[in-house]
């Protein structure tokens, strides 16, 4: 190394004119001292005259000589980078900032590194973690923010530049290198992104978590159809193998997480979360809901019979806790819309999964002892009357218009029979309809009166046998005698009544 004043900046000429510049123009700029200019360089020729070797400043200290050639390849521009004419490969300055390696020596090195990691012992690979980590921890915090930054930057950029099957292969050795660790590895490396998380501020993790979304959904948005549809099967393989506990610290990192959110950041999630399934619903086919809808009901079903009692106590307190907060207005429009969903599910059903459903719920209210029947009709008959005592009159009257116009449309989209249960048709002159909107049979009417009027008196016999006396011969039966109904008592047609007076 030189003294303080004894660097240079030089430049290489062109001899001749080529595609890149005219005769006399730089290609090449750089800084040294002592024969740097006048050395073979790696990968820059050197011109053949020694005339084309042009020193531009001399008798620069260091720092001055590295501004010069980075101000200087700034200016004439690098032709990897389609910005000028130079052949050099970096920025200038200390160090190789900005130069670009081709694909050649990025496979290079890449191999040479996983070749080196290869052959590391176990022992070695700990110690080799143990000085990255003791060198971060040395760091000050705005050295810190200010590497993680220009990591984050430089990545994103690479990232960008990444196709889909690159993409893939980059998330598939990921995937290796993970499943290439063992337990204890896994947890440090657990341990370590928790601690990292733990320094970090809210403001901080709300950025990261609006970053990734927004990465997210932009990388979910240039994905096909059968790529999606991949990608939730393998979310849903992984969700399977996850255990209980898992899935429970899961649930409280997510709950901790929204419960840092400020009231409007809370809203607008749930606003977008909203949006997202909305349109997903709406890009499904028929099938597909249809498959939707049992899957997500075999998940809760599955997820509450998983539950403990406390756990399904505390579940149900967090429901009513969470209602009891909600206005007038997004109640009713959250009945609304969970009557359209129910309405929309209940038509896409078949009659075979209607019936299904109906048996389902048959035998769940079977299921049920006799006191939780009892609890279950107070509670619904209880939370029925505060609904109506809430009311005023005219939603009252307007509540009961709603009910007759439903029943009425229940009736009309209700085929209409062409006969009554004793085959009489129901035409124009046969037919009669009450105040409410309901068809009677004229003759059955008629008959129904009829008999209410005239009762049938029914001939009852008595089954009779003669006597015979002991001083006389056989006497010669009488004709039994008829015993008639009183005209209130009701004696069914083709049946034999018991007597009312037996004979002496």
């Amino acid at each position: 190394m030189g003294s303080a004043a004894e660097f240079y900046v030089y430049a290489y000429l062109r001899a001749d004119t080529s595609k890149h510049g005219a005769t006399g123009t730089p290609y090449y700029i750089g800084k040294g001292h002592g024969r740097r200019a006048f050395k073979m360089h790696d990968a820059i020729p050197m011109p053949k005259l020694r005339t084309n070797i042009v020193v531009l400043a001399s008798r620069m200290n260091e720092p001055d000589a590295h501004q010069l050639e980075v101000l200087l390849i700034h200016l004439y521009g690098r032709i990897d980078l389609g910005t000028g004419c130079l052949r050099n490969l970096t920025d200038g300055g200390e160090g190789v900032h900005g130069r670009v390696a081709s694909d050649g020596e990025r496979a290079a090195i890449s191999k040479r590194g996983r070749a080196l990691w290869a052959s590391l012992t176990q022992e070695q690979r700990c110690k080799w973690r143990d000085a990255i980590r003791l060198g971060w921890e040395r760091r000050t915090q705005e050295q810190d923010r200010e590497y993680r930054g220009r990591v984050s930057r430089h990545r994103l950029e690479w990232h960008a530049g990444l196709t889909v099957d690159e993409r893939c292969a980059w998330r598939q050795s990921l995937k290796r290198g993970w499943e290439s660790l063992t337990g204890h590895e896994r947890e440090k490396w657990r341990e370590a992104l928790k601690s990292g998380h733990a320094r970090r501020s809210d403001q901080q993790r709300r950025e990261l978590s609006e970053r990734t979304s927004a990465a997210n959904r932009a990388r979910w948005a240039r994905l096909t159809a059968e790529q999606r549809r991949k990608h939730s099967e393998a979310q849903r393989a992984g969700w399977a193998k996850r255990t209980q506990d898992q899935e429970r610290k899961y649930a409280d990192a997510r709950k901790r997480l929204y419960a840092s959110r400020t009231e409007a950041e809370k809203e607008e999630f749930r606003r977008r979360v909203s949006r997202a399934s909305r349109r997903s619903w709406a890009s499904c086919t028929d099938e597909r809901r249809r498959e939707r809808g049992r899957a997500t009901s075999r998940a809760k079903k599955a997820w509450y019979a998983s539950r403990t009692d406390d756990e399904r106590r505390a579940f149900s307190e967090s429901i009513k806790a969470w209602h009891i907060h909600l206005s007038d207005a997004q109640r009713a429009r959250r009945s609304e819309n969970l009557s359209q969903v129910a309405q929309r599910q209940w038509a896409n059903y078949t009659k075979a999964e209607k019936q299904s459903w109906l048996q389902a719920r048959k035998c769940g209210w079977e299921s049920l002892s006799d006191d939780q029947k009892q609890l279950w009709r107070d509670r619904v008959g209880n939370a029925h009357r505060a609904q109506i005592a809430a009311l005023d009159e005219d939603q009252r009257q307007k509540r009961n218009n709603q009910l007759h116009e439903s029943l009425l449309a229940r009736w009309a989209r209700t085929p209409k029979k062409t006969h009554c249960p004793h085959g009489h048709p129901f035409d124009e002159a046969n037919t009669y309809v009450d105040p409410q909107g309901r068809r009677h049979c004229k003759a059955c009417r008629k008959m129904s009166k009829k008999r209410s009027r005239h009762p049938r008196i029914v001939p009852l016999q008595v089954n009779w046998t003669p006597t015979a006396h002991p001083d006389q011969s056989l006497v010669a039966p009488s004709p039994p005698p008829l015993v008639t109904a009183s005209p209130t008592a009701r004696v069914a047609v083709g049946r034999t009544a018991a007597p009312s007076a037996v004979p002496e």
